[in-house]
């Protein structure tokens, strides 16, 4: 018995020590983990932000394509054509109308001036608030991500309380 506590003190003492205890190491790895996770978020997040400044007219163009999907996922959209969108900013302007007796600030229409419809869209609830027809006084082409919204060519006074997405 003796010669196996002797081996037991002969093997503790070939073997290195730890030069800090293991409470100390354990908070030690959790925070530089925690540091890198931070780290990598904040790369990421500015990565995003490079691109938004570098491609503005194609960040609109993805923010579109995702409203115009929402849509489409609750009602079936117009082809062949891409709408105009306007965003309400200001029910007074609006509330005489009866297209827009149910909008919320924040609300997006969409307007189709080729099959001649107009969608307002709830993105905070993802509804479809209300579709009515809109009738075509001139030929209103969207240019893309920055069509011109203060003169839609529609029978539908859409400017007043009205600004264009970003």
């Amino acid at each position: 018995m003796k010669h196996l506590i002797d081996e037991f003190e002969l093997l503790s003492e070939v073997r290195p020590r730890l030069s800090a205890p293991i409470f100390v190491w354990v908070p030690l790895t959790i925070l530089a983990l925690a540091a890198t996770i931070t780290a990598g978020w904040f790369y990421r997040d500015n990565l995003r932000l490079e691109r938004e400044i570098n491609d503005p007219i194609g960040l609109a163009q993805s923010k579109e394509d995702a409203l115009v999907a929402a849509v489409g996922e609750r009602i079936e959209l117009p082809t062949g054509e891409r709408p105009t969108f306007i965003v309400v900013t200001d029910l007074k302007q609006v509330k005489d109308q009866s297209f827009f007796t149910n909008a919320r600030v924040g609300d997006v229409t969409l307007i189709y001036a080729a099959a001649q419809e107009a969608i307002l869209y709830r993105p905070s609830t993802k509804r479809v608030i209300t579709v009515g027809p809109v009738s075509a006084t001139e030929s209103a082409k969207s240019t893309g991500p920055l069509a011109p919204i203060s003169k839609p060519s529609t029978s539908l006074p859409v400017t007043n309380g009205m600004s264009p997405t970003q």
